[in-house]
């Protein structure tokens, strides 16, 4: 492979800047930096739209670029079409996240315990409910639907936040009970 005009120019408009990079340092004879690469792009392309500035910029600073990818693709649309950065299995390590602060800590007017919203599990306050301003937002409660073993619909999302709902509850309704002993 050797440096050529139009294959630099394939790769710009392709937006390979793995290619464009080593095209650069065919061109140039040693591992360019940002500034090289996007000055070559500047003579060999010239682009004058600042649509093809931003791209010629994009590739040059490829390091910035891929974080600005990675943090687009964290985002997307839910089926409530609200934007939602995280995966499943992070609202779940939160949920057993708050189910363990409700195991070790006392009972306090900041418990939270679990409680269904609309569209997610909630750690709340028992007394305030939904309406606690300090709630956690934990799991989403629309997940695929799964059939069951006499092909019956159901949400496996759901179920186990029921599951995790009735553990808080025993949990607190235990913690309630040796305080009014106690009390």
């Amino acid at each position: 492979m050797k440096f050529t005009k139009t294959a630099f120019r394939s790769a710009f408009k392709e937006d390979n800047q793995t290619l464009v990079w080593k095209l650069a340092y065919l061109k140039l004879g040693h591992t360019p930096t940002k500034k090289e690469v996007y000055s070559l792009i500047g003579e060999v392309i010239n682009p004058q739209s600042s649509k093809l500035i931003n791209k010629a910029w994009a590739i040059a600073n490829s390091s910035y670029r891929k974080n600005r990818i990675e943090f687009n693709n964290a985002f997307y649309w839910n089926a409530r079409g609200a934007f939602r950065q995280y995966d499943i299995h992070y609202y779940r390590e939160k949920a057993l996240r708050m189910l363990r602060r409700l195991i070790s800590e006392p009972l306090t007017n900041y418990t939270k315990i679990a409680n269904f919203g609309h569209t997610h599990l909630y750690f709340c306050s028992p007394i305030y409910g939904h309406g606690d301003y300090n709630k956690v937002c934990t799991c989403p409660l629309n997940g695929p639907l799964a059939t069951d073993a006499n092909g019956n619909k159901y949400d496996p999302q759901a179920a186990w936040c029921e599951k995790v709902l009735n553990l808080s509850n025993r949990i607190y309704d235990k913690k309630r009970e040796a305080y009014d002993k106690a009390v």
